[in-house]
């Protein structure tokens, strides 16, 4: 858990800790190269109670490529 999690989350209860993290985990940042995902919470990020699919730049470390990687919300496992 990175720094940034654990603040923010200090501040929640137990029950809203783990739905957080939960949340956080469905959000996958996906190359749009190579498609390769990873969740927000294993990049060190907390998304809860958020909406829409914001692009950012990155480098993917799946191809090697800098380009666009779009975040959406994955139906939970």
């Amino acid at each position: 858990m990175t720094l940034l999690q654990k603040i923010v989350l200090a501040f929640l209860p137990a029950s809203k800790r783990a739905e957080a993290e939960a949340e956080s985990r469905q959000w996958q940042m996906t190359c749009d190269a190579c498609s390769h995902a990873r969740s927000v919470w294993d990049l060190g990020g907390l998304r809860w109670k958020a909406a829409g699919n914001p692009v950012a730049i990155r480098k993917c470390p799946a191809c090697g490529t800098t380009g666009k990687h779009t975040l959406q919300k994955r139906a939970a496992n």
